[in-house]
């Protein structure tokens, strides 16, 4: 069942606030460096936050959610309302991926491959590895959980730091910034050729 914080972008980005802090505008202001002068296909783009950053003409976003949608496509932005499993991606110069990886566990890697087609130059992949949902306490770990379903039945695992960079060295990592509560990787597709080849 979709959580609360989903129903409403404005309502998303006041909880998405409170809980990161100053993480929050931190994480923004690292991945719009590491896009620089690239068009941008923001992958799950919930609210859109990230166009603030980005030359409206070089953003486009995508998400399942019809009510970020249409609050994206009511600010005057390309968003369009896709199924990232099943459908698709547009071709774009940076694909971006900001805290929505972990919703596709265990088939988080053929998010990441379909990133690699549909970037011509970069990806960049930003995870928490600090989760309130892999708390001791149960009944604290289970309402995280709740609370942070976009209503497509998204896992109940969690990246922590170890993992998160066994799976960012996987597939070629060109680097990793600490963005506080989370963890950037940022992948250059000229790096490993265009076409990728997965590390063992």
């Amino acid at each position: 069942m979709k959580s609360v914080i989903y129903w409403n972008p404005i309502l998303y980005r006041l909880i998405m606030r409170m809980i990161y802090g100053k993480d929050f505008q931190k994480k923004y202001s690292i991945v719009s460096k590491e896009i620089g002068l690239f068009s941008v296909l923001d992958v799950c783009c919930g609210d859109c936050f990230l166009a603030n950053y980005v030359a409206c003409e070089k953003y486009r976003g995508i998400d399942i959610n019809p009510a970020f949608v249409e609050y994206g496509r009511k600010k005057g932005l390309p968003v369009s309302c896709m199924n990232v499993v099943k459908d698709n991606w547009p071709l774009t110069e940076c694909v971006v991926i900001l805290s929505s990886l972990y919703q596709f566990i265990p088939y988080h890697e053929e998010i990441l491959k379909k990133a690699f087609k549909s970037a011509k130059k970069r990806i960049i992949v930003s995870e928490p590895i600090y989760n309130l949902a892999d708390s001791k306490n149960r009944f604290i770990a289970y309402c995280a959980r709740r609370f942070t379903d976009p209503g497509t039945e998204s896992s109940k695992q969690r990246f922590n730091r170890d993992s998160l960079v066994i799976l960012y060295k996987k597939y070629n990592v060109s680097r990793i910034i600490d963005g506080g509560r989370e963890l950037i990787g940022v992948f250059d597709v000229d790096r490993i050729g265009g076409d990728f080849e997965i590390s063992n």
